[in-house]
């Protein structure tokens, strides 16, 4: 069992959740096709951020996406 694994499901959880929040104030439904992608984003992108190759094509694109985590870093 690789011990990185809970850490970064913990931080993906975290990210998640503001998202969420995120999402509902700027008027992103959080439906079960969209919360599935923005937990895969972070949770791809916070393994990534450890210096892990994340295939291409495993995060999912779409313009809600990409307004969402535009909103989240600022």
């Amino acid at each position: 069992y690789d011990l990185r694994i809970r850490k970064w499901r913990e931080k993906a959880l975290t990210l998640f959740e503001q998202a969420w929040g995120v999402a509902n104030r700027i008027g992103i439904s959080m439906d079960a096709t969209m919360a599935s992608a923005v937990y895969v984003h972070v949770l791809a992108k916070t393994i990534a951020a450890e210096g892990h190759e994340i295939p291409e094509g495993i995060v999912p694109e779409s313009k809600d996406l990409t307004r969402l985590f535009e909103e989240m870093r600022r």
